[in-house]
């Protein structure tokens, strides 16, 4: 059933904040599936999912931008391909701050730097790399191993996704990681966390993991101080 805003009392009820990872997977997923061939993100099929099911319950899909507060389609690069598809055909709007949400976020954003900046913050990345190996441990065999998808999908992302019509277009930096506080946090936590990092993560991508999960705190705030739900990989 899809849900038509007029039938509620409120859209943000039933709407709902993306990232462009997800996007990137569920992509992914339909371009493997037609090749009959596995994909190359371990977490496809799961981002398929969560884009199809956001498609169909939710009455608006947003997108989150990693460096702009209301950013227009052109702003997110030409890949992936679904996402410029889905947002041509209006399936799929990029998420704008308005005169409201933008000091709530900025608000909610100093209050996530604050506790990464404290030592919660290297805390909370050594307690997330100890679940993940947790989850392996639990696991009966490997094929369902928690550090080798996590593992798997940094290889994708460096191999096929930071490109000059995408990735670098969103986050125009040398490394990929954003120029903010966020993007600081990250470079210091991958150095200080290097070893414990490479348990889930191939040498030399411990930055842009870091980064990623930053990343997604960041729109875990902007979601807040718009009112949205959020589905994030990030």
């Amino acid at each position: 059933m899809v849900h038509h805003d007029r039938e509620l009392s409120s859209f943000r009820r039933t709407a709902v904040l993306l990232d462009v990872t997800t996007v990137i997977g569920a992509e992914e997923f339909i371009r493997a599936s037609n090749k009959f061939t596995e994909p190359g993100d371990p977490f496809a099929r799961q981002s398929f999912v969560e884009l199809v099911q956001s498609l169909i319950f939710m009455s608006r899909v947003l997108v989150a931008h990693p460096t702009l507060s209301t950013p227009r389609p052109e702003d997110f690069g030409r890949r992936p391909w679904l996402l410029q598809t889905l947002m041509s055909a209006g399936l799929v709007q990029p998420l704008q701050l308005d005169s409201v949400a933008t000091p709530r976020a900025a608000d909610l954003e100093q209050q996530t730097l604050a506790d990464l900046q404290s030592w919660q913050g290297n805390k909370a990345l050594a307690q997330f790399i100890e679940q993940t190996l947790v989850c392996d441990r639990e696991q009966v065999g490997t094929h369902n191993s928690l550090s080798a998808r996590i593992r798997g999908w940094a290889q994708f992302q460096a191999g096929q996704i930071r490109s000059a019509d995408g990735h670098r277009v969103r986050i125009d930096t040398t490394d990929g990681i954003e120029k903010d506080n966020f993007g600081v946090w990250a470079r210091a936590a991958a150095i200080v966390l290097q070893g414990a990092l490479q348990q889930i993560c191939p040498a030399g991508q411990e930055p842009y993991v870091a980064a990623t999960l930053a990343r997604g705190l960041k729109y875990r705030a902007r979601a807040d101080s718009a009112g949205l739900g959020e589905f994030s990989r990030s």
